[in-house]
């Protein structure tokens, strides 16, 4: 059985989760407009992460709470230039900051993502 098939069985193996995706926003005569969101599903899995995990996060990030999940479509990540894609888990709102494309397992294509917890503040 691939990841896409344990995926789509659903229970422990999948569940499915709102991407927030925000386009890049646009300056017209010097006043900033922000982009359009669209909200895509992802069927994903989050599983533990391991000290093995943690070394693969950004150092900066690593005190703060990472979660790992394999999705079926692809995450876009934190850089420069974009805020990376949102998703909501446990009611906490994680930012995606590594996205990684995986392929086999029966000729699946999957995504290997981290996703860190956006910290609110009061």
């Amino acid at each position: 059985m691939g990841v896409a098939q344990l995926l789509a069985s659903g229970g422990r193996f999948g569940t499915t989760y709102t991407v927030t995706r925000t386009a890049a926003g646009t300056y017209t005569l010097g006043r900033y407009t922000a982009g359009s969101t669209t909200s895509p599903s992802a069927l994903a899995s989050v599983q533990p992460v391991t000290g093995r995990d943690l070394q693969l996060v950004p150092e900066a990030r690593r005190t703060e709470t990472v979660i790992k999940l394999y999705a079926d479509v692809e995450m876009v990540a934190l850089d420069e230039t974009y805020d990376g894609d949102q998703l909501t888990y446990d009611g906490d709102t994680y930012t995606v900051i590594t996205s990684e494309r995986w392929d086999g397992f029966g000729g699946d294509v999957y995504w290997k993502v981290f996703a860190v917890r956006k910290v609110v503040s009061v």
